[in-house]
């Protein structure tokens, strides 16, 4: 079959255009590109969208990268498709981020294409091929990868399209010479400076030569059979979600019976979206991390697993419980306020004490002034906090909250009042410690109230 037809049913069969869209072409200048601006530039008319193209300058490479947009520009004047041309500043980025130049070139270059299509309501076709498929999957399972990895590049993802996947690079520079189309070639791409340009160079060619010469076909097909049985699995995982996940104010609550009852992969699929739902973020939740949360799953309650994006769970009885964690708050003073994330607000004041009667409310205390050393703050719970018993010796927080039977989700949760030397003077909300309560000899006080905010 022509590559051009080949192309045409691609993206019939996948959707990839409708009649009306409008495509936004990444044209780089290399073969890829110019083939799939010849390929878009000719299927314009039967398939009725509308074509512009845009090329990215990465601010290095000096005259060869002039000379790539002058040939991109020049090929589109050729073709009567809309040209615009973009800057983005490598070097800067790479300055500021310490990245890779090839890491900083892709960033940057998505991030320009996205915003043109945002800014046109524009689909945009990308001229990856079947050997960058089999390239990106090998890099992936080098450096450690799950199920979606081994899928490498999709063919349709959001407002991004890879007409040309299924096609070998071979193919593609073979129907450029029978046209007569020239293309440029990228110099970075000769070099082993990048990872991928070494498995482009090194090994997909021993493969191809000394293991099977369709390798790279196999590769692609695996790969696209992994990406089905992804989907499936994200189907899945998004049907039982609904039954086994809920709300507790802030908190995320997984059901443990339910996640006891299902596949491995499927668990840890819960588990991974569970985590990305809490946080909004799900790239730094590695295998290591999914591991732990599956012996919380399984062990006993009272296990805490911290991850990455200020997250902590909770292995309850019934429950995994998702929260964030509290951060300490900064010094409140011996009179002021302080907000401590939004929900609880801390209000002091300073008196001479007369024998007035003290408040019986749980959220508002009073303390002995003269006992309390420096500045109070707040702060979340810590190893080792312990507070003073009424009739004599001391507790550990972590113990009393234990005994009363507060949830293991919660405990983090509840603020403890605290001096200068990190003495616990209350547990907010709760109990007290015994050696600054007001006596007979207190002269002044140090009221407290703290205020919970829906």
């Amino acid at each position: 079959m022509d590559l051009y037809l080949n192309v045409k049913k691609v993206i019939q069969d996948n959707h990839m255009i409708a009649a009306g869209d409008h495509v936004v072409l990444g044209l780089s200048g290399g073969a890829d590109s110019v083939c799939l601006t010849l390929c878009l530039a000719r299927l314009r008319t039967s398939l009725t969208y509308r074509l512009s193209a845009v090329h990215v300058h990465h601010g290095i490479r000096g005259e060869e990268a002039d000379r790539d947009a002058a040939f991109a520009r020049k090929l589109c004047e050729r073709l009567g498709i809309p040209f615009e041309l973009c800057f983005v500043d490598v070097p800067s980025y790479v300055r500021e981020h310490g990245s890779s130049w090839e890491e900083a070139g892709r960033i940057l270059r998505y991030r320009m294409l996205d915003d043109v299509c945002a800014r046109d309501g524009a689909i945009l076709a990308l001229a990856h091929h079947m050997d960058d498929q089999a390239e990106t999957v090998l890099m992936n399972l080098c450096r450690g990868t799950g199920i979606r990895g081994l899928g490498g590049i999709p063919a349709v993802h959001g407002n991004r399209i890879r007409p040309l996947l299924f096609v070998r690079r071979s193919e593609i520079t073979a129907w450029l010479q029978q046209a007569g189309q020239d293309w440029i070639e990228d110099g970075s791409n000769a070099s082993d400076e990048y990872t991928r340009n070494r498995i482009r160079r090194e090994l997909v060619p021993w493969m191809t030569e000394k293991v099977n010469v369709r390798s790279v076909e196999h590769i692609s097909s695996l790969a696209a059979q992994v990406r089905e049985l992804d989907d499936y699995l994200e189907s899945e995982a998004q049907r039982l979600m609904q039954s086994c996940i809920f709300r507790d104010g802030e908190d995320l609550l997984v059901s443990k019976v339910t996640l006891r009852g299902l596949p491995t992969a499927l668990r840890g699929r819960i588990l991974q979206r569970s985590a990305e739902m809490c946080a909004g973020a799900a790239r730094d939740i590695t295998s290591r991390h999914l591991e732990a949360l599956d012996h919380l799953v399984l062990g006993d309650a009272g296990r805490k697993l911290d991850l990455p994006y200020g997250l902590a769970v909770y292995g309850e009885k019934d429950v995994l419980r998702f929260c964030r964690k509290q951060k300490d708050n900064g010094n409140i003073g011996k009179a002021g306020h302080a907000d401590l994330s939004s929900v609880w607000t801390i209000r002091t004041e300073i008196f001479d004490y007369s024998g007035q009667k003290i408040p019986e409310n749980k959220y508002t205390k009073w303390f002995d002034y003269a006992k309390i050393k420096g500045t109070v703050q707040i702060r979340a719970r810590k190893s080792g906090d312990r507070f003073a018993l009424a009739g004599g010796g001391h507790k550990e927080v972590r113990r009393w909250m234990i005994d009363e039977g507060i949830p293991a989700g919660q405990r983090d949760q509840i603020p403890l009042l605290v001096d200068a030397e990190d003495h616990v003077l209350w547990i907010v909300g709760h109990r007290m410690n015994a050696a600054y309560q007001v006596t007979e000899k207190t002269e002044k006080i140090l009221a407290v109230t703290a205020e919970y905010r829906e």
